[in-house]
């Protein structure tokens, strides 16, 4: 098993004896090597998460966020029942993220600071530019919204612990907008926005 896994004979026999346990990444291993979900292994007979300690949780969470723009609904209500999960339902999702600074390459000084830019691509879809955060790392945003304001039925069966509005470009009369759609469920826009990739995944 251990080579099977691609750690030590040591390290299973510290698992063993109750002295540490495994590393979040080779949970995933331990998991397909033995053809069982992550929840097999992290919840007991009664339903109940005895595995692992809140730095192993955290570690999970973090894992799983960084992989749910990319998963169905169905895989992210199987997550769920393992660990907190929150999902989009509004907001122009992040593309890309570079360490240096789009604007200071093009123009020669930085202003991410005054207001988002735009790359306008050769058919003339514009992707917005946002700062990350206080850094002077650039975020290349979808050039379209993704919107489930008027799913919130199909998002209450995952399981989920929150649904994610997320603001970038938004003036405060669009944020308005927005709040009011999602408390009286307006129906969807296909023309301003897109349901992202929680029905079809990823191809």
């Amino acid at each position: 098993m251990a080579q099977q896994i691609g750690v030590s004979f040591q390290a299973i026999s510290k698992w063993e004896r109750g002295e540490s346990i495994p590393d979040v990444t080779v949970l995933k291993a331990i998991a397909d090597l033995f053809d069982v979900t992550l929840d097999y292994l992290l919840v007991d007979s009664a339903g109940l998460t005895t595995y692992f300690d809140e730095e192993v949780f955290l570690d999970l969470r973090e894992l799983f966020t960084q992989e749910e723009l990319e998963q169905k609904l169905e895989q992210i209500r199987d997550v769920s029942k393992s660990v907190p999960c929150e999902i989009f339902a509004y907001g122009r999702m992040p593309l890309m993220v570079t360490e240096n600074c789009l604007i200071r390459g093009k123009t020669g000084q930085c202003t991410c600071h005054l207001a988002p830019a735009k790359l306008t691509d050769k058919t003339g879809a514009e992707f917005p530019i946002i700062r990350d955060g206080n850094t002077c790392r650039s975020v290349l945003l979808n050039g379209k919204k993704l919107s489930w304001l008027d799913r919130q039925e199909d998002l209450a069966k995952l399981g989920i612990w929150a649904a994610r509005l997320y603001f970038t470009t938004e003036n405060s009369r669009e944020v308005n907008k927005v709040l009011s759609d999602y408390m009286n469920m307006e129906p969807f826009d296909p023309g301003a926005c897109t349901r992202g990739l929680y029905l079809r995944g990823v191809d």
